[in-house]
């Protein structure tokens, strides 16, 4: 049974590994699939080209290679496969819709009813504009071909750690303990603004869910620039 408030960085990558072999067969597999969908490197160091190569001789087989990789000019159909696939489970992109907890009452005042339309009008806006300026919609073309050639794809929604608010609490050693929690904004409008929106790659993010009490941990593996 998973105590995921016991977990190490290498539990957590073992845990994403462990997916990406079970999906894909191998790390060397995806970085592969990576390099030729997502970079467009079809070339990939010759491993690409299936004619004559030289032989066994590495000087000959650099030299073919060399002279193969300047006109070398393939067809990239994986990609406009995935691409059209995307399109057509994509192809508009949906209406929204605002609908209240708690409707105003039908024997309420017109000037109540109006000011709820202006709210859900505004709400709307609101959200409207941040699809937008996220681009949501282009990354969620993204996740649905990746969820093709890596068997998921996932979207990320997350606060950048210099909005959340720090406290420090004295801990049972006298130690300072420090700890974040989700900011207050003033409106529903800087609430929303900080909220980012990223399509993270399949072997840096993983919904591990425990066989034995069917609870879920999200992960999500990222690199410390304060450790590099």
């Amino acid at each position: 049974m998973a105590d995921f408030s016991e977990w190490t960085l290498q539990d957590v990558q073992e845990a994403v590994a462990g997916a990406i072999e079970a999906d894909l067969g191998s790390q060397e597999a995806f970085d592969e699939s990576s390099a030729f969908i997502e970079e467009h490197d079809h070339w990939q160091d010759g491993d690409a080209w299936v004619g004559p190569n030289g032989g066994t001789s590495d000087e000959v087989r650099t030299a073919v290679l060399a002279a193969v990789e300047r006109q070398f000019t393939p067809r990239d159909a994986v990609s406009e496969v995935l691409d059209r696939m995307a399109n057509a489970l994509l192809r508009q992109e949906p209406g929204l819709d605002i609908t209240p907890l708690e409707l105003v009452p039908e024997d309420a005042s017109e000037e109540a009813r109006t000011a709820q339309e202006a709210e859900i009008a505004e709400i709307r806006a609101r959200l409207s504009a941040w699809w937008d300026a996220k681009k949501l919609w282009n990354l969620a073309h993204k996740a649905v071909k990746r969820s093709r050639w890596a068997a998921r794809g996932a979207l990320r929604t997350w606060i950048a750690p210099g909005h959340l608010a720090t406290t420090e609490t004295e801990g049972e050693d006298g130690g300072k303990l420090t700890s974040q929690e989700l900011p207050r904004a003033k409106s529903f409008a800087d609430a929303l603004d900080m909220v980012q929106l990223s399509a993270p790659k399949p072997d840096a993010c993983y919904v591990y869910t425990d066989e034995e009490t069917q609870q879920r941990c999200a992960i999500f593996l990222f690199e410390d620039p304060e450790t590099e």
